[in-house]
């Protein structure tokens, strides 16, 4: 059909708009996270938020989540 875009063109027009604004949105939660309005549950989140996206999440390990179920998978290799 003419005059359509192909969906991949759309996610990278969307992706680049994220990108375009990435330095804003730091700023915003930087800007919640330091305000004192917030509820500690919100400044936690915001805080959250800004470590995740400047180094990333850490390993999660049975230790980090002792409530969850632990699954071993054994493979065997012949």
């Amino acid at each position: 059909m003419a005059g359509r875009r192909k969906k991949s063109t759309h996610i990278q027009e969307v992706r680049q708009i994220f990108e375009d604004n990435a330095p804003s949105a730091a700023r915003v939660l930087c800007e919640m996270m330091e305000s004192g309005e917030m509820t500690p549950t919100a400044t936690v989140s915001a805080a959250k938020e800004v470590l995740e996206r400047a180094v990333g999440k850490g390993p999660m390990t049975p230790e980090d989540k002792p409530d969850l179920p632990a699954k071993i998978i054994v493979k065997v290799v012949e």
